[in-house]
């Protein structure tokens, strides 16, 4: 697996805005993502207060990030074909 680019992981660090409410994996992307923008500012170190080392916490931010997306074209997909109906 390559590096993920810096500008993704900048990405990841704004505030999730969306209307609708939050899933499971947006709420754990919203912590992940407080976790890495913080981790300077923690008494403790990333990988201790998440239990994972901080690839492994990238790596996930990665992923769901890569969900999120993926679901939010469907959804405007899904809103293109009511639209047009």
């Amino acid at each position: 697996m390559g590096k993920m680019p810096s500008e993704k992981l900048d990405k990841t660090l704004k505030p999730l805005e969306r209307p609708n409410v939050q899933t499971q994996a947006e709420k754990d992307l919203t912590f992940l993502c407080a976790c890495v923008k913080n981790c300077n500012s923690m008494s403790k170190p990333i990988s201790e207060e998440l239990g994972i080392t901080i690839g492994v916490a990238r790596t996930r931010l990665y992923y769901i990030e890569k969900r999120l997306e993926k679901r939010d074209k469907n959804m405007d997909k899904n809103d293109l074909e009511e639209k047009s109906e």
